[in-house]
């Protein structure tokens, strides 16, 4: 599993990175693990996941693990990040896996190919200033 580092094709210092994921059963548990330019927040199945700092407290990017534990239930499901540039041009990338209960299963995730971008108009916890996700890649 090789990660790219993605980012919206123009200048753009919020974006939207959104993975659509169609899951065959329910996850037993799993891992992601990400790096940016800027700090980020990680959504999966409308959950936050974890919030990430990029290099705000080192001076450089690092790479932040995100443990997963079971809950997130057969169909489809969406893997979302909400990420700030930071102070140079914008970057994130991914990688992680998630293990289904049956022995030898799981999905490999990576940034590249399928992953979508758009834009975000400003840094925004959700509607309402809430800990919810924008539903889809575009905001409400």
């Amino acid at each position: 599993m090789k990660s790219e580092a993605i980012w919206y094709p123009g200048k753009a210092p919020y974006v939207y990175l959104v993975r659509q994921l169609e899951l065959s059963q329910a996850v037993a548990r799993g891992w992601l693990e990400c790096a940016a330019s800027g700090p980020y927040q990680l959504y999966l199945g409308g959950q936050l996941v974890g919030r990430g700092m990029g290099p705000t407290l080192t001076g450089r990017p690092v790479w932040e693990r995100f443990e997963l534990g079971p809950g997130l239930e057969p169909g489809a499901q969406q893997l979302l990040i909400l990420a700030a540039a930071g102070a140079e041009t914008g970057w994130l990338a991914l990688a992680g896996e998630l293990v289904y209960p049956q022995e030898g299963g799981y999905i490999e995730l990576a940034t590249g190919r399928p992953w979508q971008v758009a834009r975000a108009a400003e840094w925004d916890e959700g509607p309402g200033g809430s800990e919810r996700y924008w539903p889809s890649a575009g905001g409400e």
